[in-house]
């Protein structure tokens, strides 16, 4: 993955496991590496943390969210979890 994705972006794994799963971009290392979450198995308490080679942008950001956690406010897991539902449905 050559573009760098950012927080509160909807990512696609693309190898792993998860491959196929639908994560939001929770964390930025210093690495490069990425904190995903889905709401679901991967709630904030438990992060997934993946490479970057190993994800794919799907060029859509959840806004709300991103301001939320620019702004260290509480987000819920059932939040992020209707965000991607929502996403799949489209």
């Amino acid at each position: 993955m050559n573009n760098r994705s950012s927080v509160g972006e909807l990512v696609e794994s693309i190898a792993g496991r998860d491959k196929g799963q639908i994560f939001m971009v929770y964390k930025v290392t210093k690495d490069g590496d990425y904190y995903l979450v889905n709401g679901d198995n991967r709630t904030f308490k438990s992060p997934k943390l993946k490479n970057r080679k190993h994800i794919k942008a799907l060029g859509f950001e959840v806004t709300h969210l991103k301001e939320k956690l620019e702004q260290n406010k509480c987000i819920y897991d059932n939040e992020i979890y209707s965000c991607i539902k929502k996403y799949k449905e489209n």
